[in-house]
C-alpha cells in the first residue's frame, strides 16, 4: 500500500520518520464485501456486509478519526455513536446510488446496471425503482453521520450534497504529472505547421468502467465522422 501510494501520487510514506508510526490491522471479514457473493440485491447485502467489517473495525482500534476512502458510508453511525467522540471523515469518488440510476430505472432505459429484461417489464422496474428508493434513504441517513466530507470531482458533489443534504468540499485527488512534463508542446506545433495545417486531438480521460460508457463516446465519434469524414 505504501509502494503504491509513492508510486501513483509521489507521497513517500516509507521513510523513517512515518513507517514506524503506520501500522495495519488484519480485517478478517472484508471477504464478506466481495459482490460474488451476492448475486442478487448486491447493493444492499454489501451495505449490510461492510456495517460487520466496521463492528470488527472498531472492536479491534477504536479512533479518535475515522478517515473513509472505499465508500463504506454505512459505517459512520457505528464510529460515531461507538468510538464517541470519533470525527468521521469522508472522502467520496462515487455515490453508491445516484439519481441517475433512479431516472434509468424509472425511463426504463437499459443500461449496464439495468438489463433490457428488467427494463421492458414496467412490474419489476417499479419494484426495482422502490428497492434503489429505499437504499437512497438509507444511504443519506447514514450519510450525515459524516464530520467533514470531501469529494472528488463536481459529479459526485452534486449528488452528495443532494444525498446527503451537506456542503461537501471538492478536493481533485493528487495526480503524478511528471509523464506529462516529457511531452513537449513546442514540437508539437512544428509537427503541425510541417504537416500543412493544425491537427486535433480528442482525449478521453477516465477509468475503464462499465458506468463510464466508452462504447457510447465510440458510437458519438463514429457518428461525427460518417457525417464529417476527414474535417
Amino acid at each position: 500500500i505504501l509502494k503504491h501510494a509513492k508510486e501513483r501520487f509521489s507521497i513517500d510514506l516509507r521513510n523513517p520518520y512515518l513507517s514506524n508510526k503506520i501500522t495495519f490491522v488484519k480485517l478478517w471479514s472484508h471477504v464478506l464485501t466481495d459482490a460474488k457473493w451476492y448475486p442478487v440485491a448486491t447493493m444492499i447485502c454489501q451495505c449490510v456486509a461492510s456495517i460487520i467489517v466496521g463492528v470488527e473495525c472498531v472492536l479491534k482500534l477504536s479512533p479518535d478519526f475515522y478517515i473513509d476512502t472505499t465508500g463504506a458510508a454505512f459505517t459512520y453511525p457505528i464510529f460515531r455513536v461507538v468510538s464517541w467522540p470519533c470525527k468521521v471523515l469522508a472522502y467520496v469518488h462515487y455515490p453508491i446510488i445516484s439519481s441517475d440510476m433512479l431516472a434509468k430505472v424509472r425511463e426504463q432505459r437499459p443500461n449496464y446496471n439495468n438489463s433490457e429484461s428488467i427494463s421492458k417489464s414496467t412490474t419489476i422496474s417499479t419494484v426495482k425503482l422502490a428497492y434503489y428508493s429505499i437504499i437512497a434513504s438509507f444511504y443519506g441517513f447514514v450519510g450525515r453521520f459524516a464530520t467533514e466530507v470531501m469529494v472528488n470531482s463536481s459529479w459526485t458533489k452534486n449528488h452528495i450534497d443532494g444525498l446527503w443534504q451537506t456542503s461537501s468540499k471538492l478536493i481533485y485527488p493528487p495526480c503524478n504529472t511528471a509523464m506529462m512534463e516529457g511531452i513537449s508542446l513546442e514540437e508539437r506545433r512544428k509537427e503541425k505547421s510541417q504537416a500543412g495545417g493544425p491537427k486535433y486531438y480528442v482525449v478521453s480521460v477516465g477509468q475503464f468502467r462499465p458506468e463510464k460508457d466508452h462504447f457510447l463516446q465510440l458510437r458519438a465519434w463514429k457518428t461525427w465522422t460518417e457525417k464529417h469524414g476527414d474535417e
